[in-house]
């Protein structure tokens, strides 16, 4: 099956292997890599990083790779059905929420490497186009940089989460006065352990969530019914991507609106290029969802720290 898909997209001439995503062969050229390092370089989003991206795609860390048409819609289908199989080794965080999709970005723990899988029709210099591949590209070298760098990432970002994580707890649970510390505690709780080590348990997850039970003014009843809910939502997400129309416009609806409003209230703006609902459990998918509203100093001192 695999070969026969490979077959279907065919390469054109002068293409280099590059790596697998989900299977998937890919393949750049240094044509392609000169174009890409260009458009990073002079488009606004990623003009202040620019020459420190250039030196990641020199030294193969950032991989800029051809997809022929169709080819990323076919790889994001794959994705939705297999992310349950696949989240240990990859995270496939961030892409154009579009009916024809023209660009991704896959971040692979295994490899250490970012692929940026651009369709080949797409021209990157000069257009929004290559604005679109700048944010992802920021997007996914912030969990690069959380992933690889887990002791400086909390303390760099410890503003913005305690931010965000303080409200959209207090708005999803009705918190009162809840200490500044408790907050830290619970996402310190989800990197360690969710993001960083891949351990998620239900149960341990469960019990944190409880613990902001006392800050609480719903019934304990109520209250509990909301833990189990961010919990189905979790299972929802990572058993079939599919389903995620049903988080939200389903019950869930409560979960996702919470987030919206944690970015709305916290950085002044919301993402397009994001599915809600990764900053259950992934704590640098705030840092990264709030790069594609703005590039801050600290944004930039984490990118070019990657180095």
């Amino acid at each position: 099956m695999d070969q026969l898909v490979q077959e279907l997209f065919a390469l054109p001439i002068g293409m280099k292997y590059a790596g697998k995503v989900l299977d998937m062969e890919f393949h750049t050229s240094d044509s392609l890599k000169n174009n890409y390092i260009e458009a990073m370089i002079t488009n606004r989003v990623t003009k202040s990083v620019g020459n420190e991206i250039k030196k990641l795609v020199d030294n193969g860390r950032i991989v800029p790779c051809y997809a022929s048409s169709g080819m990323i819609s076919f790889l994001l289908k794959r994705a939705r059905t297999s992310i349950k199989n696949i989240a240990s080794s990859f995270e496939i965080l961030s892409f154009l929420v579009s009916t024809d999709p023209t660009s991704l970005g896959v971040y692979s723990r295994d490899d250490k490497k970012l692929f940026i899988i651009i369709d080949n029709s797409v021209n990157m210099i000069g257009t929004e186009a290559d604005i679109q591949i700048a944010r992802i590209t920021v997007h996914e070298l912030l969990h690069m940089f959380a992933h690889e760098n887990t002791k400086k990432f909390l303390p760099l970002f410890n503003e913005e989460l305690n931010k965000f994580y303080g409200y959209f707890l207090e708005h999803l649970f009705e918190l009162k006065e809840i200490p500044s510390n408790e907050i830290s505690e619970y996402y310190k709780y989800l990197f360690q352990n969710c993001e960083i080590k891949g351990i998620l348990k239900f149960s341990e997850l469960y019990k944190n969530l409880m613990n902001l039970k006392q800050y609480s003014n719903l019934p304990e009843e109520d209250f509990k019914y909301k833990c189990m809910m961010y919990i189905h939502c979790i299972k929802l997400m990572f058993e079939n991507l599919n389903l995620y129309s049903e988080i939200v416009h389903g019950k869930y609806n409560i979960i996702i609106k919470s987030i919206h409003s944690g970015y709305l209230n916290c950085f002044d703006g919301t993402a397009k290029m994001v599915l809600y609902g990764q900053e259950l459990i992934f704590p640098s998918e705030v840092i990264c969802v709030s790069s594609e509203i703005k590039i801050t100093s600290k944004i930039s001192t984490a990118v070019k720290s990657i180095l």
